[in-house]
């Protein structure tokens, strides 16, 4: 489980403990959780494992079937093209509206990259997996596109 900060909550650690797991698919999509398991696992109890499960049952990544189990949603492609969809929309706003004339804008785009790229593929002590690298890489990017939205202005010049 990652390193909490002082102001999250053991809900809140577990939520993004298990929001990674099916993300990088070391929760396969549609395979059972054992709830059990899963605090041992994140060293939790069952309490802000269920607790976050609740969470991630409201944000679609798994459903709660009574008398069944939990489940981690399905894959589901016309799903996955509208995520997909909306992060190229995404990117090309931030592109469209991006200031090419600030002079801090290249190495601002290279040192956000050389992050990625280490962020990616270093093992850091505590040993992280190549799947769980992978998604960190993948917040850094979304990290990238919004740091590169805030500074950017408009095509008239005014701020956004």
């Amino acid at each position: 489980m990652p390193a909490r900060t002082s102001d999250q909550s053991l809900v809140d650690a577990a939520t993004d403990a298990i929001r990674d797991r099916i993300i990088d698919l070391s929760l396969p999509p549609s395979t059972a959780i054992n709830t059990k398991d899963l605090a041992l696992q994140l060293k939790l109890s069952r309490t802000p494992v269920r607790e976050a499960l609740n969470r991630l049952a409201s944000e679609g990544l798994i459903r709660i079937e009574a008398n069944h189990g939990v489940f981690v949603h399905p894959l589901d492609v016309d799903e996955i093209n509208q995520l997909m969809e909306a992060n190229r929309v995404a990117e090309r706003l931030s592109g469209f509206y991006c200031n090419f004339n600030d002079p801090g804008l290249v190495a601002d785009v290279v040192e956000m990259q050389a992050r990625s790229r280490r962020d990616a593929f270093t093992t850091p002590a505590c040993g992280m997996s190549a799947s769980a690298r992978a998604s960190r890489a993948r917040r850094t990017t979304t990290t990238s596109s919004i740091s590169i939205a805030a500074c950017s202005t408009t095509r008239g010049g005014s701020p956004t």
